[in-house]
């Protein structure tokens, strides 16, 4: 319930903007191209919507005619935003091999941030058959990119124990959540390279520091791309289960975040709430 939560805050969408185009100052003159088309014009688009998403006020605030006008403005921006990156992304995944990665992975950011603010424009405006329709469009553009991904990392060899040599351990990486990110991504992988061929895996007498820098590498970029999708997943589905069970997402958000406030986890803790089911009528 809690996937997809904090990130509807504006001023947090802002940031995340904000920091994913500064990555693109970092990328090489090959995809020079790509940043002149998103500093143009279709990046200062992603930022207005931010922008009168943030002068709105926050989140479920009483609205008056200057919020709704912001709101107006937002979504106007954000969805041409959304739907742009959307056909963007596809675009680049449909060069395959010839596709850059950094360049698709800028991208997917991009769709992601415009699509989460404008799910949160949607549900401030109270419309959320249209929060969960911007979530659902996108995910098949993520999906894409998230395959494309894990066919290049974690997928590009057929042998997929090599993750399991002993100095993996360390990082995290075990035989339980090797075939975990397996059946997130392709099921049929698991089965065809996991199942019944759990053979040990050695370190590697020679390079084995670079070996594990590279897998590591993989790895990580692999399960970001699977999460990036099921971020957006996990908020149509907690916006969805509010819908069926009668409460309020934002009202839910709020008592998330509070509670989060309250408890103050640690970095890498493990958190989950439990929402109070909805009072009967005249309760």
């Amino acid at each position: 319930m809690t996937l997809g939560v904090s990130v509807l805050a504006p001023a947090i969408l802002l940031l995340q903007f904000h920091a994913v185009h500064r990555r693109l100052d970092g990328i090489s003159s090959d995809v020079r191209a790509i940043q002149d088309r998103l500093e143009i014009k279709d990046a200062s688009d992603l930022d207005a919507g931010l922008t009168f998403l943030s002068n709105a006020g926050p989140t479920g605030h009483s609205s008056g005619d200057a919020k709704a006008a912001a709101l107006i403005s937002a979504n106007n921006e954000l969805t041409r935003s959304r739907s742009f990156y959307a056909r963007l992304l596809a675009f680049e995944i449909a060069k395959g091999s010839a596709a850059h990665p950094k360049v698709s992975w800028l991208l997917a950011r991009h769709l992601t941030v415009a699509t989460l603010g404008l799910a949160a424009c949607h549900l401030q405006q109270g419309d959320v058959g249209l929060t969960r329709e911007a979530l659902r469009r996108t995910i098949p553009a993520l999906r894409d990119h998230a395959a494309a991904v894990f066919g290049r990392t974690v997928g590009a060899d057929p042998s997929p124990m090599r993750f399991l040599m002993p100095a993996m351990k360390e990082h995290g990486v075990t035989l339980e959540s090797l075939a975990e990110l397996y059946r997130r991504s392709v099921a049929e992988f698991f089965e065809e390279h996991l199942r019944g061929h759990a053979v040990p895996a050695r370190d590697p007498r020679f390079f084995k520091a670079s070996t594990v820098r590279r897998l590591r590498c993989e790895w990580i970029e692999a399960t970001a791309a699977i999460e990036e999708v099921n971020r957006i997943r996990g908020l149509e589905l907690a916006v969805g289960h509010c819908v069926t069970h009668g409460l309020n997402y934002l009202d839910l958000e709020r008592q998330i975040l509070a509670d989060l406030d309250a408890r103050k986890p640690a970095e890498g803790d493990c958190y989950a709430f439990f929402p109070a089911p909805a009072s009967a009528p005249g309760a």
